[in-house]
């Protein structure tokens, strides 16, 4: 998978201005569904920076998501008060680059996991407010009728549990001891809120840029932008696979029930028990990827290293799912 500097200069050039020369292209990690690319160019017209992102489709994805979908959000969001990159231009054919891409600002800050373990106490409180302000002020967005969304997921618990158990008896690991139990609790338990809210889908500190004081600089990767209820959100940031080495705070930033605290204070509503559901849900839907993954590199197809590397985990990712289910299940009056 590369990105060669003389074509994607010659899509630069017809896209944001003729004198703009590219000087770097470097990948980016993170992305299940979409290749991320750090680009620095020269030269450009005024308005355009010199640290550019291009966002092009992967050859093969975990997650099909239309390119559509993620650049429009960026777009539609833009009226928001929300930290997020600007898009810059879009390819929906890909011209020379193959693929649909877009180009949009990079923002400054780092998502880093370790960047997150090294702020003071002051600094993740910091980071965790920010985040669940941007949050909560995402999921007052009614999303029945946004449009950007037509092309896009809309989900219930019901519907959800029944995807996922079908994404794992595709790869041929539906019958693997803990995702069964978690599956068979899932569907007893699926009676939970639902909502239109405009949902992320893979809201964590990895998707959040920050700086070293803690202050939120940018929220990235919108490809599982869905409907849904703000739970799930929630549940997604709240799972152990995001706490690092065992950690009891949620994203390497706070407690959880500080974490639902923050969330409330910005004017968000949200029941602990159903956060508790969709965060068991999120491991199962975690171990989907993962066993995707090991599936397609099972059958000769192209993955990445990192993403290879994840998959190596799913025996432990179903010890963190039995580990969810029973914090879930201990909370339930």
């Amino acid at each position: 998978m590369t990105l060669s500097t003389g074509p994607l200069e010659l899509e630069l050039r017809e896209l944001l201005g003729a004198t703009l020369t590219v000087e770097t292209v470097r990948r980016l990690e993170g992305g299940y569904s979409r290749e991320t690319w750090g680009v620095r160019v020269t030269g450009g017209p005024p308005g355009v920076p010199r640290d550019l992102v291009v966002r092009r489709d992967a050859a093969s994805g975990i997650v099909q998501t239309p390119l559509a979908v993620e650049y429009r959000l960026y777009e539609a969001l833009a009226k928001l008060d929300l930290p997020l990159p600007t898009v810059l231009a879009v390819s929906p054919d890909g011209g020379r680059l193959g693929r649909p891409y877009y180009v949009m600002t990079r923002c400054e800050g780092t998502g880093d996991a370790r960047a997150v373990r090294a702020l003071d106490t002051d600094a993740r409180v910091r980071l965790a407010s920010q985040a669940m302000r941007a949050l909560a002020q995402l999921h007052s967005v009614d999303a029945t009728d946004l449009d950007v969304l037509q092309d896009g997921r809309s989900t219930s618990a019901a519907a959800e549990v029944r995807h996922w158990a079908g994404v794992l008896d595709s790869v041929r690991l539906a019958s693997t001891p803990a995702l069964a139990l978690a599956l068979t609790w899932l569907s007893e338990n699926a009676a939970v809120a639902e909502g239109a809210a405009l949902l992320h889908g893979d809201f964590r500190t990895g998707n959040l840029l920050h700086r070293a004081d803690g202050s939120l600089t940018a929220i990235l990767d919108w490809e599982l932008a869905h409907r849904g209820t703000a739970a799930e959100d929630l549940g997604w940031f709240c799972m152990r696979r995001w706490r690092w080495a065992g950690t009891t705070l949620v994203g390497g930033l706070v407690p959880r029930d500080d974490l639902l605290d923050l969330y409330r204070s910005h004017g968000g509503e949200v029941d602990a028990r159903d956060v508790r559901f969709w965060e068991v849900l999120g491991n199962v839907k975690l171990a989907a990827f993962q066993a995707t993954s090991r599936f397609r590199l099972s059958k000769g197809e192209a993955v990445r290293l990192p993403t290879i590397r994840s998959s190596l985990y799913l025996e432990h990712q179903s010890l963190f799912t039995v580990e969810a289910l029973i914090e879930a299940v201990a909370a339930i009056p």
